[in-house]
């Protein structure tokens, strides 16, 4: 994947839905992130490599912090179980490409589709983008239903990236 394009850079206001908290990296989400990065099948799935030690964790929650376009989505009682980051498309003119990870105890519960509804609602009211693009692995089945059950439309393949967008 191409991780040369712009960021889109937002300061994010902790948000609240049904059963989460958007709201940016802390300090004190140091074990959570390790939790979420150390299952090498949520690290491979978000394209990075998964974490083999608590100081993995911590020079990536370093970045997260400092790049303020990464969420965490935490539970209600306030424990990161997830991350959503979003970025200009440079493929897709005005579009805005998300990506995400989710602890892996907290697959098939909604509650990605939820945070992402919410994000995707604010990025409309603030940028006013054509949509959204996502670039998925082909062997990631549960991501793929995501993004279908988010209303994006698989767009092509390039080797084993399919580009999903949503207008």
């Amino acid at each position: 994947m191409d991780h040369n394009r712009m960021r889109l850079f937002i300061k994010t206001k902790p948000t609240k839905t049904t059963n989460l908290i958007i709201r940016p990296w802390r300090e004190d989400d140091l074990n959570a992130l390790y939790e979420i990065g150390c299952e090498k099948e949520v690290a491979n799935s978000a394209g990075w490599e998964r974490f083999y030690n608590i100081n993995d964790a911590k020079k990536f929650l370093d970045m997260l912090i400092k790049n303020n376009s990464v969420n965490a989505i935490a539970t209600k009682d306030d424990k990161a179980i997830g991350i959503f980051d979003f970025l200009w498309s440079k493929k897709y003119f005005n579009h805005i490409e998300i990506g995400y990870s989710l602890n892996k105890n907290y697959w098939g519960k909604g509650l990605m589709s939820e945070a992402a509804n919410t994000i995707m609602d604010e990025l409309k009211k603030r940028y006013n983008p054509i949509g959204f693009t996502a670039i998925v692995s082909s062997d990631n089945i549960r991501s793929i239903a995501l993004l279908n059950k988010l209303g994006f439309i698989r767009k092509e393949k390039i080797k084993n990236d399919i580009y999903y967008v949503k207008k």
